[in-house]
């Protein structure tokens, strides 16, 4: 997606309601803004169907004809997880609010209570609260295969380790079977080069396993800071967001005084 463009799909039945966030939505710093605008949720979640990886956000009623509540949204989010939704309602209802960002909504926002900037920071702040989880998404993924890779490393290294012994001791048993008599210092000659032969495998798998080892500190360590950063990237805009909210209460009730 373009930094300073985009795609918004509205699903909002009333007309005065998505006049009112076309011209919130006019107001913004994006370069291009396209509004796809549905009436309904049936024609919301096909639009979804076909057009999902051309939406950076939605903006959803939860009082359609067709649709009604956190019903409305969890259709929506089943449709779309990848794009913030926004719930718009006309219910100023904190447990309804609490619950619908429980279940995967950005921001709840009360019909008659935000202005054009509380809408668009509002956007801004799921687009990247959307980008910074992904990436803590991926960052964990990053750290389970590194993982499961160098176990896997240190499990075929352990394994071939293991064969060699026993090809080893197979060998030495087949051919004090076949060869002719030895005298015992022959034999101890050559049962002490098995020994080294198996002493100097045996070294070359510890340093192996300490390599391995070292490795996979060291992709934890970075793995884990990535993790860090993006865990408190998310805090910060949660404090933000919580922040801008409520200096803009403030504001407003300034304004009533």
């Amino acid at each position: 997606m373009d930094r300073k463009s985009l795609q918004v799909l509205v699903i909002e039945d009333n007309p005065d309601d998505i006049q009112l966030l076309r011209r919130y939505l006019g107001k913004t710093s994006f370069d291009r803004i396209d509004i796809q605008h549905c009436e309904r949720l049936a024609n919301g979640l096909e639009f979804l169907e076909e057009k999902d990886g051309h939406i950076d956000v939605i903006l959803l009623d939860l009082g359609l004809p067709d649709g009604y509540g956190l019903d409305t949204f969890t259709k929506v989010h089943q449709l779309a997880p990848k794009i913030p939704i926004i719930v718009l309602s006309g219910q100023d209802d904190e447990n309804l609010a609490t619950q619908a960002v429980r279940e995967g909504a950005q921001d709840y926002l009360v019909k008659g209570k935000f202005d054009g900037d509380l809408l668009v920071r509002s956007m801004r702040y799921s687009l990247e609260r959307i980008r910074t989880e992904e990436a803590l998404r991926l960052a964990r993924d990053e750290l389970e295969t590194r993982v499961l890779e160098r176990t896997s490393e240190l499990a075929q290294a352990n394994a071939a380790l293991n064969r060699l012994i026993a090809e080893e001791i197979t060998a030495i048993l087949t051919r004090k079977d076949h060869l002719p008599e030895e005298s015992p210092y022959d034999q101890r000659q050559r049962e002490v080069g098995t020994l080294l032969k198996l002493q100097d495998e045996a070294s070359k798998m510890l340093r192996f396993t300490s390599e391995m080892v070292q490795k996979m500190m060291y992709d934890m360590a970075v793995l884990t800071a990535k993790l860090a950063a993006a865990e408190a990237e998310i805090r910060n805009l949660q404090a933000e967001n919580r922040k801008y909210r409520a200096d803009a209460e403030d504001r407003k009730s300034e304004d009533m005084n």
